[in-house]
């Protein structure tokens, strides 16, 4: 069962909004180590579902591997970071205007 999955041992990078990370994901008695961009192949994701001998189909097993390294990572949506920061950054500006000298 996917719920079994562990994941662990995440490594995320960023670079220009483009992820690159490592991580490894375990159950009670087997381990694979994984780069994100196995996720997007489906010969790894066949591989994945056959250590862990899962039932779900690969675009589920990508789907929760992919939440819970985005979990453990602790990483949030850039759209939403990016909203905030320009919005803070408008009013710092604005502000600055106002009180300018």
């Amino acid at each position: 069962m996917i719920n079994n999955i562990v994941v662990s041992n995440v490594n995320i990078t960023e670079d220009e909004y483009r992820y690159h990370g490592s991580f490894k994901i375990s159950d009670s008695s087997k381990a694979i180590t994984l780069d994100l961009s196995d996720l997007d192949d489906s010969g790894k994701l066949a591989e994945i579902k056959d250590t862990f001998q899962l039932k779900e189909s690969p675009d589920e097993i990508r789907k929760y591997i992919i939440e819970r390294v985005m979990e453990y990572a602790g990483l949030t949506s850039r759209d939403v970071q990016g909203k905030e920061y320009v919005e803070k950054d408008n009013m710092n500006k604005k502000e600055a205007y106002l009180n300018r000298a």
